[in-house]
């Protein structure tokens, strides 16, 4: 039987409301530094534009070549210390290549393999 997650009911965030503030966090265990990231946002109960955060991942070679070049980008949402979901991503680091999309930058290979179920 899976684990019961908390979950963040529509009617929880009243109408007129100014929101309902969540905690996001990324630990990474394939980059180059393992600093636990955490970024706030808001939740508003049915609408768009709920907010935006962005982390940096800066995937290492030497890291993932622990396992094979496989590992993990894990998120948590929060809130009040409680945690509703806590999502693991697997991830395969490889050696960087060119994008020719990217004007010829050299990008890291960072690829997210197709996950038949969730872990």
């Amino acid at each position: 039987m899976p684990p019961q997650r908390n979950h963040i009911d529509d009617g929880f965030v009243r109408e007129g409301s100014s929101g309902f503030p969540l905690t996001v966090t990324m630990d990474c265990l394939v980059c180059q530094h393992d600093d636990l990231q955490k970024q706030d946002l808001v939740y508003l109960n049915g609408e768009t534009g709920s907010g935006e955060i962005i982390f940096k991942i800066v995937p290492s070679l030497k890291v993932a070549a622990q396992n094979d070049g496989r590992g993990y980008i894990v998120f948590g949402v929060s809130s009040g210390g409680i945690e509703f979901d806590h999502i693991p991503i697997a991830v395969t680091v490889g050696q960087p290549v060119a994008v020719s999309s990217y004007s010829g930058q050299v990008r890291s290979k960072f690829s997210v393999p197709r996950q038949t179920e969730r872990l």
